[in-house]
């Protein structure tokens, strides 16, 4: 049945687009059309999508006049989005004096690129129904899909665009539940978007025996509600922490804006309770049983977020990175490649999938990193290959299912058409059947006129016709006699005369006209002799014709029988195929691979093929990373757009292992042998040298004494003791490595650490260790494990069990340029306890550390 026609108001529109012009359009044909302006002046409400041809392309789409939208209500503003971006708007107006909307044509010249025509203007007037509205029940019937609607499915959205990292998109569908700016409806302080959230304001009391959660939170909203906003507060902090992990100036002047605006969503932290307890009677308790005796437990995640914000802003303010080391920032950000921009910009045309930001430098070198992630996707080529399988068994399925069906209904249709066809035939077969016997009778009747020749009747009209000529010719006869007797003279007396000359002649013609007469009678009477001679033949060919007709008629009847078993037979046939058919479509229906299956099948390895391709993705690019850390280079293999969600990710993994070759590719045409360089730092040297130099060992020994408290040195390279723990820190850059091998020798532009050890020249008893930690300061993203070393041996301890280059892993410090503007540090935990003695005999400190120099190209 059609849907009822919903009373409406506003103005129809029948559009004409222009064929597809790609300096129009962009680099495809799919434009939307939106209704702009409703209840902001920047917000719009899809109302068509589709696709442009070669062309003109008509559309007709319907602008609805809001009656809580903003500024004149009466004005409707239609836009138009191609590929290449939003285009000028145009604006539908309703004088006073007229009941119908007008094209204004003085508003950005009442047209938009792409536009031809327009077509048709009409306009609509609901009637007073548009005023009656019936309130959602939210705890009635459809309370579950209301909830799923308004709630349920926005937040799930959400949530799943937060763990994609689509920030953007994740707050637009948050906003279709709570927005911290409000909500611009004709209400003051109108935040919440779904009625439930927005009608309840205070806790409401639930049922003890609920245990299900959003059991819970439907009968008290205001738990979705704290929900909702801890999850806004979520999406923020993770905003801020994307941005701060770029380590760049405005990014984390954007950061900190975040982390701002979350703390203010959050209010200030709720006042210390008191620590006094009034200790109540038991019977005091009892009689305020149904008050709230204790105080609900406290949010415990909503602490954390608490504790996040303000560590994040703490480090921020502090000029720390985000993980609270010492921050050294160039003055400007490395420039973006305008290729990578311009291929993510195609590949999200085209609805490919981001590349995730957040991707780490990992432990590994690049060529096992590289190993790794054609592994991995390899192995996403393997399911795409089972999806790509499964979708094909799932097409076949439907086919197979969509033949059973057709055939079922054929089938049907066919014993439909051979019953039709024996009532056809039995219906000939009456006919036949007639027609025999028609043909019977008809051969009787004539074989019966032929037997007798004439009736009675036509005998006895022949008898009378003899009779009658005989009768004429005797009167003919007696005419000739009396013509004859008038020859005699009339005497009477003397008197003779009267005699007629002309009797004989009358005689002789009455004599030819009786033999005349007689010839005549002989040729009628040989005429219809020879007449019905004639009709008897013609009765004997026509009863012979009917003795043919019926034999022939007795064949078709015996060939019709013949016909009406074979159709009888062709009928059980049909109902036998039907039978089969039928059962062959219940097998379809209820086996255990039918189409259900493929449905599920393809749904869970489609969540699987796409969650599988996030980690291969990550894989990839951790691959990439270790490509620019080891070569120092920026450039981009993994494209974006190996995801084409269009095509359900198919050939994902195709086109990420042709970027991962283009990589090895680059990777061989890189790689060179490095010269390998050794360089032995003494620290006592280092501090000595130093414009305001002092001496380590005695600087050392007045700290863990006692005798002086302040660090000593400069403030990137200096000796202090912090809470039992000495410290000796150094800047790279002042150790002045690169002036070692200057440039004019042409051994190479990029030189970097390959390892550092440490040498403690000091007393050490028997089986006695050091406990020492060497650690990296700077602003370098290194990977994990690799900016610190545990030194406990002391003589040219690389912080190992076993110290290997050939090893697969970053070694620590691995990859440090010789003149990074960040520092080492070393410090020596209780080092006025435990430690003191051994600090006390510490001569020196040694740093080996060995770099390498390769020409970068």
């Amino acid at each position: 049945m059609p849907e009822p026609i919903l009373p409406r108001t506003g103005v129809q529109v029948t559009l004409t687009l222009k064929p597809y012009d790609e300096l129009i359009n962009g680099n495809n044909k799919i434009f939307k059309l939106r209704e702009a302006d409703i209840w902001e002046s920047s917000d719009s409400l899809l109302i068509y999508t589709g696709e442009l041809s070669d062309q003109p392309t008509t559309v007709t789409c319907f602008l609805n006049r809001y009656n809580d939208a903003h500024g004149n209500k009466d004005n409707l503003y239609l836009e138009a989005e191609y590929q290449k971006g939003t285009q000028n708007k145009i604006r539908f107006t309703k004088a006073t004096d007229k009941q119908e909307w007008q094209l204004d044509t003085s508003y950005n010249g009442g047209t938009f690129p792409g536009l031809q025509s327009i077509d048709n203007v009409e306009s609509f007037f609901s009637t007073e129904i548009d005023n009656q509205t019936v309130p959602m029940d939210f705890a009635g019937a459809n309370a579950l899909y209301f909830w799923e609607l308004f709630y349920y499915g926005p937040m799930l959205v959400m949530k799943r665009l937060l763990q994609e990292q689509n920030f953007a998109d994740s707050a637009n569908w948050l906003k279709f539940i709570f927005s911290s700016s409000g909500y611009d409806r004709g209400r003051q302080n109108q935040y919440w978007n779904t009625r439930p959230l927005l009608e309840d304001t205070s806790w409401n009391e639930v049922p003890d025996d609920i245990t299900d959660s959003d059991a819970i939170a439907q009968a008290d909203p205001m738990h979705y509600k704290l929900s909702t906003l801890m999850n806004m507060i979520e999406l923020l902090i993770a905003r801020g922490d994307q941005d701060y992990r770029q380590l760049e100036r405005d990014t984390l002047a954007e950061a900190k804006m975040w982390y701002v605006q979350a703390l203010e969503l959050m209010g200030e932290d709720e006042p210390s309770l008191p620590t006094s307890w009034p200790n109540p009677s038991l019977k005091d308790a009892a009689e305020l049983e149904e008050h709230t005796i204790f105080k609900p437990e406290k949010n415990t995640k909503w602490q954390e977020l608490r504790l996040t914000l303000a560590q994040r802003l703490y480090n921020l303010r502090h000029n720390l990175t985000i993980d609270g080391k010492p921050l050294s920032l160039p003055l400007f950000a490395t420039p973006a490649n305008p290729a990578d921009l311009l291929s993510a910009a195609v590949a999200n045309a085209q609805g490919g999938i981001p590349l995730p930001t957040d991707i780490t430098l990992g432990l590994y070198r690049f060529p096992p990193a590289l190993e790794s992630a054609k592994g991995v996707v390899t192995q996403l080529t393997q399911y795409g290959n089972t999806l790509l399988a499964i979708i094909e068994r799932q097409d076949a399925e439907k086919m197979a299912m969509l033949l059973q069906t057709q055939g079922l209904a054929l089938s049907k249709q066919s014993l439909e058409m051979q019953k039709t066809t024996q009532d056809e035939l039995n219906e000939e077969k009456k006919a036949l059947e007639i027609a025999i016997t028609a043909a019977k009778q008809r051969k009787d009747h004539y074989k019966a006129l032929y037997d007798q020749n004439m009736n009675t009747g036509e005998q006895k009209a022949i008898d009378l016709h003899i009779a009658a000529d005989t009768l004429m010719t005797t009167t003919k006869s007696l005419y000739m006699a009396a013509a004859l007797a008038n020859l005699a003279p009339n005497i009477f007396g003397l008197a003779d005369g009267g005699m007629q000359y002309g009797a004989v002649p009358t005689a002789v013609a009455l004599g030819i006209e009786t033999a005349s007469s007689g010839i005549l009678t002989s040729a009628d009477k040989t005429t219809q002799s020879e007449i019905y001679r004639r009709r008897r033949q013609d009765w004997q060919q026509m009863y012979q014709t009917a003795d043919y007709e019926e034999q022939q008629l007795t064949a078709q009847l015996t060939a019709l029988e013949k016909r009406i078993t074979a159709a009888n037979q062709q009928y059980s046939y049909l109902a036998t195929q039907q039978t089969n058919t039928l059962d062959q479509f219940n097998l379809l229906k209820s086996k255990f691979t039918n189409e259900a299956l493929y449905n599920w099948l393809r749904g869970r390895l489609s969540a699987i093929y796409f969650q599988f391709y996030d980690l291969v993705i990550a894989r990839c690019l951790r691959a990439q990373s270790s490509f620019q850390w080891e070569t120092q280079k920026s450039s981009q293999f993994i494209k974006p757009g190996a995801w084409q969600s269009t095509y359900a990710g198919l050939l994902c993994g195709e086109a990420l292992m042709l970027n991962l070759v283009t990589m090895e590719e680059a990777y061989l045409q890189w790689e060179a042998r490095a010269l390998d360089v050794d360089r032995t730092i003494s620290l006592a040297e280092f501090y000595q040298d130093m414009p305001d130099g002092f001496d380590l060992r005695e600087t050392i020994r007045k700290l863990i004494n006692g005798e002086s408290s302040g660090p000593v040195g400069n403030e990137d390279n200096k000796v202090s003791l912090d809470q039992n723990t000495l410290s000796a820190a150094i800047k790279i850059a002042d150790l002045k490595i690169q002036d070692d091998s200057p440039s004019d020798l042409n051994l190479g532009n990029v030189r970097r650490i390959k390892q550092i050890s440490v040498s403690l020249p000091a007393l050490l008893g028997p089986y006695q260790d050091i406990q020492a930690v060497l650690e990296y300061t700077g602003t370098l993203q290194l990977s994990n494990g690799c900016k610190a070393i545990a030194i406990s041996r002391g003589v040219n301890d690389s912080g190992q069990f076993q110290l290997d280059f050939n090893d697969s892993k970053y070694l620590p410090f691995e990859g440090i340029p010789i003149e990074d503007q960040g520092g080492l540090i070393l410090q020596f935990p209780n080092a006025t306890e435990k430690q003191k003695a051994l600090l006390n005999s510490l001569t020196d400190i040694i740093l080996h550390i060995r770099y390498t120099i390769r020409d970068n190209g």
